[in-house]
């Protein structure tokens, strides 16, 4: 887990990260914050973090008042748990949230310290709350004589067949190929169900099931076929999670 401050006024910066860090002691935990005012400094050390994160995020970077915003997006993109988090003095941009779609957690306005530090103390109130929710989520659990790994099954895509006795695991962090069989993750309970003879999904990703085209759709974009031996066993599992289908 890790925390990611994006600020290009390096004096606000190292005001914020001090502020978080006396905070997180103040809980007994510890964290690395980072301060950086280039994006892909935060993107290339989430390469590296399994964990929930956080994101202090400017909107303004060097007069781009979108910075911030589309910053969450590239996030977004590696990052569907992580809570983010916009300090502003641009209040009036906080709707254009919704249109980037990055599921903030709240804007801070850069008006008073006192309310700054108050506002981040509920946001890492918050954060440890779901940190402590994180530490009992299920695992996927991959040992076998070939390859040993864990990550959080809420994160899971799916797993398909690249050749015999081979497969490729999707998540929204990862990508990853071992050996293996379908069967093993088949009989495991939880998100997963097999759609088709080359693959199982994780249905908490499942966007669309359709029934005319035969294919599932997921939270990335990416579609899956579903045949007709399996379509009747998705769609149950689908309804027990309360996911929309056509």
């Amino acid at each position: 887990m890790g925390v990611f401050i994006f600020e290009d006024n390096p004096i606000q910066a190292e005001r914020i990260k001090q502020l978080l860090n006396v905070k997180f002691m103040q809980n007994k935990i510890e964290i690395t914050v980072m301060a950086t005012s280039r994006l892909e400094n935060i993107l290339h050390q989430l390469t590296f973090t399994e964990a929930l994160n956080l994101y202090v995020l400017d909107l303004e970077i060097k007069s781009d008042v979108h910075a911030g915003l589309k910053a969450a997006k590239k996030i977004r993109e590696l990052d569907q748990q992580g809570i983010i988090v916009f300090l502003t003095s641009h209040r009036e941009l906080a709707p254009l949230s919704y249109q980037y779609m990055v599921s903030a957690l709240t804007f801070i306005e850069k008006k008073d310290w006192q309310r700054i530090s108050e506002e981040l103390d509920r946001v890492v109130t918050h954060f440890i709350a779901q940190l402590d929710y994180a530490a009992y989520e299920e695992m996927l659990v991959v040992e076998n004589e070939h390859t040993i790994f864990q990550l959080p099954l809420r994160e899971v895509l799916y797993i398909g067949t690249v050749e015999a006795h081979r497969l490729e695991l999707v998540s929204v962090k990862r990508y990853i190929q071992f050996y293996g069989s379908l069967k093993e993750f088949e009989e495991k309970k939880g998100n997963l169900v097999r759609c088709h003879q080359s693959y199982i999904v994780n249905v908490e990703h499942i966007r669309c099931l359709s029934q005319k085209e035969k294919q599932i759709e997921l939270t990335n974009g990416e579609m899956l076929p579903v045949s007709r031996r399996f379509f009747s066993k998705v769609r149950q599992k689908i309804g027990e999670f309360k996911h929309v289908y056509k």
